[in-house]
């Protein structure tokens, strides 16, 4: 796997294809943080393919993904359906140089978005996605495609695939950065 984005960018997450090991999807995060400041996101962050077993990329646009500057992504694939496919994206809001205050504020594309169709075409089904910089990590149930857990303080749970969702970790400290599902017994998490 040998994939340079640019001297201010590394990959930060990769998903292989439970059902095709040539095919790896790798997510790029450019981020510099100084101690008074943090730059998330920038020309370097993009979701990127591989058909080849990381040969050769391609990057991952449309489809109904953020067409605008992306930060940090994460990514899950369905091990029970691998056409089935997820992202916390962080994005910023479109374009508007000048506030108008007559009109309402953009929103932020950021949040939790689904594929049906093995990446090809993208949904945008929760807009929770707090401090992407910092979380970002997205799972899937090993045997229900559409039960996705994703990090967003707290970690949220959706059986709808994120398009109702619910606090999965009630009483527990909400500073997540890593999630496993057991793949024998989905019921323990660490």
């Amino acid at each position: 796997l040998i994939k340079f984005v640019s001297d201010k960018a590394g990959v930060v997450d990769v998903a292989l294809d439970p059902s095709n090991p040539n095919t790896i999807w790798a997510a790029s995060y450019e981020r510099v943080r100084g101690p008074w400041f943090l730059n998330s996101g920038g020309p370097g962050s993009a979701l990127w393919k591989s058909t080849d077993a990381g040969n050769s990329w391609t990057e991952v646009k449309g489809g109904g993904l953020p067409e605008t500057t992306k930060g940090r992504i994460g990514i899950a694939i369905a091990q029970s359906n691998p056409r089935v496919m997820y992202l916390m994206v962080e994005a910023d809001t479109l374009p508007n140089a000048k506030v108008d205050k007559t009109k309402p504020k953009a929103k932020s594309p950021s949040g939790l978005y689904r594929s049906a169709d093995g990446g090809a075409t993208w949904e945008r089904t929760s807009e929770s996605n707090t401090r992407p910089f910092y979380y970002s990590q997205v799972r899937v149930h090993p045997k229900n495609p559409d039960r996705v857990y994703w990090s967003s303080t707290p970690v949220l749970v959706s059986n709808e695939g994120g398009k109702k969702q619910m606090n999965a970790t009630v009483g527990v400290h909400v500073d997540h950065h890593g999630m496993w599902i057991d793949p024998v017994d989905p019921e323990r998490m660490i």
